[in-house]
């Protein structure tokens, strides 16, 4: 593009990309927190989010923001894992056994993520397609930013469409 426009190319500083954790660190290892900073500077924060953003920042979390767990006061690194423990019993107590079990085939086609209008049309199309997929929403709905909501009798559109 630079050749076509007859500029110069914009020279780009190379990404030092984290190291992966294993299932088991991500779920143990304050070194997740490490691997969270370096992600977040790759994900806009939605404006809904500002607040609880602007919150974790004054523990260390933050996009592109430096995570030393080694600094961490034992007070402070005991609070880190015992939330992290909290976290992944509440995500197990969250799934039921039952639903766990039949929510996807053992071997998925696609992983989507974001039950927005994009998220739920490629789930259909794939499914129209003869392929498996597991739909992954945050939120207690679908649909995204697209949203209608009840308000003094009449239907109220929130956004998207």
């Amino acid at each position: 593009m630079s050749e076509f426009l007859g500029k110069p190319a914009k020279v780009h500083t190379p990404i030092e990309f984290a190291t992966p954790l294993t299932p088991d660190e991500q779920k143990t290892s304050l070194e997740f927190f490490r691997v969270l900073n370096f992600l977040l500077q790759f994900a806009p924060t939605d404006p809904s989010e500002t607040a609880l953003v602007a919150r974790v920042a004054t523990i260390g979390i933050g996009a592109g923001k430096p995570f030393d767990p080694d600094v961490l006061t034992p007070q402070m690194r005991g609070a880190f894992e015992q939330g992290m423990r909290d976290a992944w019993a509440l995500i197990a107590a969250s799934v039921a056994p039952s639903r766990a079990a039949s929510a996807a085939p053992a071997i998925t086609d696609v992983a989507i993520i974001g039950g927005g209008f994009a998220g739920v049309t490629a789930a259909r199309e794939l499914s129209m397609r003869g392929r498996s997929s597991v739909l992954l929403e945050a939120r207690d709905r679908l649909g995204g930013r697209t949203h209608t909501m009840e308000h003094d009798g009449h239907a109220l559109e929130l956004g998207g469409t």
